[in-house]
């Protein structure tokens, strides 16, 4: 038996293999699979958190060139996978995610919270540090968050510096860049 293909999503593994040939007496040969093996196998696949994704949230493949939007598996939030704005104030800022609708009506678009701004920073990563590959064209500069900052709740608001992947806050008359999400279903159970 050899392996023909294999799928995963995030919540299914689709293995198929080719079908044996028959012997001269018209048989297929038997196979057997140790299904006793498979929670210790299945622990041994590590799924990639972060996947191209079209407006809906449905995976696309790795391979594929052009796709609008990142999925977070694990909490399953929807990001705009390019950057829409630079050089903006925070009002401006949550226009342009608010009205970001991939082509979908009554979408939910928003600004991340500062939270969800910082689950896209890759630690081993630089200038930007964040995957370019999952989200090109990502500034090396600063995201505006919907988080508002403590010390000034009324005019600040947190954002990430994709540079080094640093939060601070800043005055919402500050100008940074947009970045939209949006929640797409209910995250796997844990």
């Amino acid at each position: 038996m050899h392996l023909k293909s294999v799928r995963i999503t995030h919540d299914t593994l689709e293995v198929e293999f080719e079908q044996p040939h028959a012997d001269a007496a018209g048989e297929a040969p038997s196979h057997h699979i140790d299904f006793a093996a498979l929670p210790t196998m299945a622990t041994q696949i590590s799924l990639p958190r972060f996947v191209k994704a079209d407006g809906e949230g449905n995976e696309l493949p790795a391979e594929i060139r052009e796709w609008p939007c990142v999925l977070d598996r694990q909490t399953r939030l929807l990001y705009t996978a390019r950057t829409l704005a630079t050089d903006v104030t925070w009002a401006k800022a949550k226009e342009i995610a608010e009205a970001y609708a991939a082509g979908l009506p009554d979408s939910g678009w928003r600004l991340p919270t500062v939270r969800e701004l910082l689950a896209l920073v890759d630690y081993e990563r630089c200038n930007p540090a964040i995957n370019a590959d999952l989200f090109p064209e990502t500034k090396s500069s600063a995201y505006w968050s919907s988080s508002a900052a403590a010390y000034a709740p009324e005019s600040g608001a947190w954002v990430v510096y994709f540079n080094n992947g640093g939060a601070y806050w800043c005055y919402r008359d500050d100008h940074a860049c947009v970045r939209a999400v949006r929640a797409v279903g209910v995250p796997p159970s844990q």
